[in-house]
C-alpha cells in the first residue's frame, strides 16, 4: 500500500524499468553509462513535459489562491471538477518521474526517507531568484530542467554524466517536492492514486 514516499519510491521504482523491452532505443547500449544518461534524458523530457501543465489552468489559480484545497487532491476523480483530475493526474506523474530519476541517479530508498523536510528559511535559499519567498514546484522544476540539461549536454560530448551534479539536483527537487507534500491529513491519500497513473511496465 502506497501512503508515503518510502512507500510510494518502492512501487515506482519496482515497475518503472529501464531494459530495452521497454525501451527499443536502449538495445544496442553496451555500458551503464549509456543507459543511465538515457534513463535521466527520458525522465528529463516527462519533467519537462509536465511543468507548465503545472503552473497554469483553473485548478493551479484556484490552489494558488487557496492552499487549503490541496487537500481536495485526495478524493477520488469522480468527487472532483475535470480541471482538478488534470491538475492531480499531471502531479502525481511529476512525483513519479522525479522518484525514478533518483533512483537513476543512485539514491536509495533509505535515504530518501532519511532526508529530514527542510525549514522555511531553508526552502528560500534552494532559488536563489527567490529570496524572499519559498520557491513553488514550478520554480523548483525550472530550475531542474535548466541545471539537468546542462549536465546531459556536457555528458553528450563527453560521454561521461556527473553523477554527483545529478544527485545534487535530484535531492533538491525530491526536497522541494517532499516540503510542498508534508500535510499528513491528505498527502497519503493523495500518494496511494500513483498506480491509477502509472503503466506498469
Amino acid at each position: 500500500m502506497i501512503n508515503n514516499f518510502k512507500t510510494a519510491f518502492e512501487y515506482v521504482n519496482s515497475r518503472y524499468i529501464y531494459n530495452d523491452k521497454n525501451y527499443p532505443a536502449m538495445a544496442n547500449m553496451t555500458t551503464e553509462q549509456e543507459k543511465t544518461i538515457f534513463a535521466l534524458k527520458h525522465g528529463l523530457l516527462h519533467i519537462f513535459k509536465h511543468r507548465d501543465k503545472l503552473q497554469c489552468g483553473d485548478a493551479w489559480k484556484d490552489l494558488k489562491r487557496n492552499t487549503r484545497h490541496y487537500n481536495l487532491l485526495a478524493l477520488p476523480d469522480k468527487q472532483l471538477p475535470f480541471s482538478y483530475i488534470a491538475y492531480k493526474k499531471t502531479l502525481l506523474k511529476t512525483v513519479i518521474n522525479i522518484l525514478s530519476i533518483c533512483n537513476t541517479a543512485g539514491i536509495s530508498q533509505h535515504n530518501l526517507s532519511n532526508m529530514k523536510i527542510p525549514s522555511d528559511k531553508q526552502m528560500r535559499k534552494m532559488v536563489s531568484a527567490s529570496k524572499n519567498k519559498i520557491p513553488t514546484l514550478g520554480q523548483c522544476l525550472n530550475r531542474f530542467v535548466e541545471e539537468m540539461a546542462i549536465v546531459l549536454e556536457k555528458a553528450d560530448h563527453t560521454n561521461k554524466i556527473n553523477l554527483d551534479k545529478v544527485v545534487d539536483l535530484a535531492v533538491d527537487l525530491y526536497i522541494c517536492v517532499a516540503y510542498g507534500l508534508r500535510d499528513d491529513t491528505w498527502v497519503p491519500k493523495f500518494l496511494a492514486q500513483i498506480p491509477n497513473v502509472m503503466k506498469s511496465k
